[in-house]
């Protein structure tokens, strides 16, 4: 008899082992007195062709530019996030140095330095107050801070709890803001879970994307783009975050003035991949 029921425990144990490591829990947050060290590569190419317009063309012409116009940007964004200790409304503050450097083209390389302080709670992502950069001006300012609150809303997850084939479909839209435009775009994201281990889940990671972008004077046109990108994230199921993610994307942008015979076509590819580094304080 407690031979028997030893076996069946041994049964039970073992069959509750495999369920959790087939399965993960999926929320995306920082923890308060912790160290997150993450290094962004960022490879882009841009390819640019225009028609219609006679003027266009023999300016490039005078210019030496080749038609369609070709431009690579290689980036490097690292950065050190600090968070700080838990207060009684379960608040506690972050803080985001880092540093950019972006060589575009042959040209010489340009490094920005900048600094963000702002809020997060063990639930939620954090929400930006101020930033500190030493080469952009108060409107770029405002502009980088709404980007990166936007960037954290689409990095929140739904602690969903997923097992090992099952798919999470996230749809975000965002709203950018820049001179004479606005962008919107609409990125539709799917995590597939695909292995678990103690420590970690492997995902892949699909994305749809489609934008336009209003002009706001006669400057400027109108464009339209379409695009998808894949890659692969490494979650810590410790941590509750990524420390390792790869992409790549492709996205091509037409665009066009109702008073002008000139149309554009763009086609934009990026590499991009992101490590992470956590440790306790």
């Amino acid at each position: 008899m407690y031979k028997k029921i030893a076996i069946l425990f041994f049964l039970a144990l073992t069959t509750l082992v495999a369920i959790s490591q087939d399965s993960v829990l999926f929320k995306m947050n920082y923890k308060p007195m912790f160290e997150y060290g993450q290094v962004l590569s960022m490879k882009m190419r841009m390819e640019m062709s225009s028609s219609g317009d006679s003027t266009l063309s023999n300016a490039q012409s005078t210019a030496g530019l080749n038609k369609p116009f070709i431009m690579n940007l290689d980036q490097i964004i690292d950065s050190k996030t600090v968070t700080g200790k838990l207060a009684a409304d379960k608040k506690f503050p972050v803080y985001t140095s880092a540093i950019s450097t972006t060589t575009a083209m042959k040209d010489t390389a340009r490094t920005n330095r900048f600094e963000m302080y702002g809020y997060a709670t063990t639930e939620s992502l954090p929400v930006l107050d101020s930033i500190d950069a030493n080469t952009f001006n108060a409107e770029a300012k405002k502009e980088l801070l709404k980007t990166m609150n936007n960037m954290f809303t689409q990095m929140e997850m739904p602690d969903k709890k997923m097992a090992v084939g099952e798919d999470y479909i996230k749809t975000s839209p965002m709203n950018i803001p820049a001179t004479g435009m606005e962008m919107n775009m609409i990125a539709t994201t799917k995590y597939s879970l695909i292995s678990v281990t103690d420590s970690t889940a492997v995902f892949t990671v699909t994305t749809n994307y489609s934008m336009n972008m209003d002009s706001k004077n006669s400057s400027i046109g109108d464009f339209n783009g379409f695009g998808e990108g894949k890659g692969e994230m490494i979650y810590s199921r410790k941590y509750n975050y990524p420390t390792k993610y790869t992409s790549s994307m492709k996205m091509e942008i037409t665009g066009a003035k109702e008073d002008s015979s000139l149309k554009m076509h763009i086609i934009l590819e990026t590499g991009l991949e992101s490590v992470c580094s956590i440790k306790s304080l």
